[in-house]
């Protein structure tokens, strides 16, 4: 405990996210534990192979998020350690501390209501292979300034972004998406 309390008052670091392993006596190796790797070895499924799983993992990351009061987060490790690619329906619906999300790679869908009611969250990254983002993915995410909406997106749901009065620009170009049922509902003219 004393090497951790030298470190934090030394670094600034919290206690609880340093790791510390000895190798000998009085030697250690000091390494940084992220909100991404404690919640992957908190989580009570190792992969997600079923819906079910996909949705555990889900839930505990929202409850993880929610009790940690996590502000940025980036969930590739988390998507391609329990190897999912979607954002299910309401995944990350209210997680109110949440400013900033990178979606990874391999993602092909937001689901419906995915980020609805996240109204700290002002910068979200759609990586290009995602498809599809459904009904209502940023409802009423009120702080959401940037989003860059790549070509391989082809349907958006109806008031995808219904309430984000902050988006300064059109997110999206119209060149490749087939279907759009109103999704700028709530958005100021640009």
């Amino acid at each position: 405990m004393l090497v951790r309390t030298h470190l934090r008052s030394h670094f600034g670091w919290r206690i609880e996210d340093i790791v510390l392993a000895s190798y000998e006596r009085g030697n250690y190796v000091v390494s940084f534990d992220s909100a991404t790797s404690k919640f992957i070895r908190s989580c009570s499924v190792s992969k997600a192979n079923t819906q079910s799983e996909r949705k555990t993992v889900h839930r505990e990351l929202w409850q993880y998020i929610n009790r940690n009061k996590i502000h940025e987060l980036d969930i590739r490790a988390i998507y391609s350690h329990f190897g999912i690619t979607t954002i299910g329906t309401n995944s990350f619906q209210n997680c109110a501390s949440l400013t900033t999300i990178c979606i990874p790679e391999g993602v092909t869908a937001i689901d419906e209501g995915a980020f609805a009611g996240c109204t700290a969250l002002t910068t979200i990254c759609i990586p290009d292979g995602v498809t599809a983002i459904g009904k209502g993915a940023f409802y009423n995410c009120r702080a959401l300034t940037t989003v860059t909406i790549p070509d391989s997106v082809t349907s958006i749901g109806s008031h995808a972004f219904w309430g984000c009065a902050l988006l300064t620009s059109h997110p999206f170009t119209l060149c490749n998406v087939r279907t759009i049922e109103n999704p700028l509902h709530g958005i100021p003219s640009y």
